[in-house]
């Protein structure tokens, strides 16, 4: 059975002299109180630092000051505005200290957890508490902090209907999906994307991206599989490093096949079967002109420089890959959810996935999910700065 609140706050230090205030400090030369933003519990937001450079941008008037743990402070690299500080112990007398320190207009909590004092404090001094970017838990215990805060953006209206049934107020509640906002696309040079577009003349091609050499046997088998239902198919290669491409290019040519290097012949010629794509400036081209795309190292987790699929999302390029995700594990969550990519089990299915998706109504549908999951964050930050307007006092 939970702790009851009272006693949770109780024993948190409700008398207990802080020993917090020196050392904070006010935000030096701030014109208006700041906003205090807490992230505990971000490992499924994968784009927070963009989410939190967004928040700044559009509320560019305020100050704020984000706490967390050290370590993901260090990682996260925060706008010029933002003033960080370790996460304050969550005990009232600690809590205390900070809001009368700090005296901010706003504290948004940013994550899964659902700090008590935290919560219990800023209701006490009046202050108004968005919650946005967690699943958060699902007991009455929590249900009891929820009714303290004055805003709760969801992802579903399922988990709308769950919190209602705890007791949180429905007008409260807004669900607006997850809380995300993907970098710009990579880039290329337009110029060059009609170019080769018009030197393939609308040849099948698919992109490997960061090929370690544990799975390069296994692209090209799934490439001279693919070979035999579409032989005029065009494979653009990138091996795990730029450096691997002359080795890679001689060994291919030894074994029969017809090859050419992006930083040697500079294109492909009508029989060229594997492109090397040996310039990592280039993804944003391969990306547009190839229609789908394996993620490397994600049958190995062997590759030394392993990219998000996010980026061939961004860019129309249907996701395959294995069962290792770990590199961007919340990434291909979202994208899983969203029946956004394909997930291979065994290095056979690869030359199966690419045959099936030459179609080109599979790998579109494919990519269409994946566009949708790539934006859906675009509206959940919409609704956050529209939920801080609401929330933020009236100016005087």
């Amino acid at each position: 059975m939970p702790v009851p609140l009272w006693l949770h706050l109780k024993l948190s230090g409700l008398n207990r002299p802080s020993a917090l205030p020196e050392r904070l400090t006010p935000v030096a030369g701030r014109t208006k109180p700041p906003i205090w933003v807490r992230l505990s519990g971000v490992s499924s937001l994968p784009h927070i630092e963009a989410v939190l450079q967004m928040l700044i941008g559009r509320l560019a008037d305020r100050p704020f000051i984000v706490t967390g743990p050290a370590a993901l402070l260090d990682r996260v690299a925060l706008p010029r505005e933002c003033h960080p500080f370790p996460d304050p112990p969550d005990t009232n007398a600690d809590i205390h200290a900070a809001l009368t320190v700090w005296a901010p207009d706003l504290v948004l909590l940013i994550g899964q957890d659902l700090p008590p004092a935290l919560i219990s404090g800023a209701h006490s001094h009046a202050i108004p508490i968005i919650l946005a970017g967690g699943h958060h838990p699902r007991t009455a215990y929590a249900a009891r902090l929820l009714r303290m805060v004055h805003t709760i953006l969801t992802e579903t209206t399922e988990e709308n209907l769950h919190l209602i049934g705890l007791g949180a107020h429905p007008n409260r509640l807004i669900a607006c999906g997850p809380l995300s906002l993907p970098p710009p696309p990579l880039s290329c040079s337009g110029k060059e994307l009609v170019a080769m577009g018009d030197l393939l003349q609308n040849r099948p091609t698919w992109f490997a991206t960061s090929v370690p050499e544990d799975e390069m046997d296994m692209v090209l088998e799934a490439h001279m599989q693919a070979l035999r239902h579409a032989h005029r198919l065009l494979l653009f290669l990138a091996p795990d490093s730029s450096g691997d491409a002359v080795e890679l290019a001689q060994r291919l040519t030894d074994e029969g096949w017809h090859v050419a290097r992006r930083s040697l012949e500079g294109e492909p010629d009508p029989h060229t079967q594997v492109f090397i794509a040996d310039d990592p400036d280039d993804y944003g081209l391969w990306y547009r002109l190839a229609p789908l795309s394996y993620i490397g190292g994600t049958f190995s987790g062997q590759s030394r420089a392993p990219r998000s699929p996010m980026e061939a999302a961004a860019l129309g390029s249907a996701v395959l890959h294995g069962p290792d995700t770990s590199a961007f594990e919340a990434a291909y969550h979202e994208l899983q959810a969203g029946q956004a990519s394909k997930r291979l089990t065994s290095k056979d299915d690869l030359s199966e996935a690419v045959i099936d998706l030459l179609a080109p109504h599979r790998a579109a549908f494919l990519a269409r999910n994946a566009w949708d999951v790539e934006t859906a964050g675009a509206g959940a930050i919409e609704a956050l700065i529209d939920a801080i307007h609401q929330a933020l006092p009236a100016a005087p």
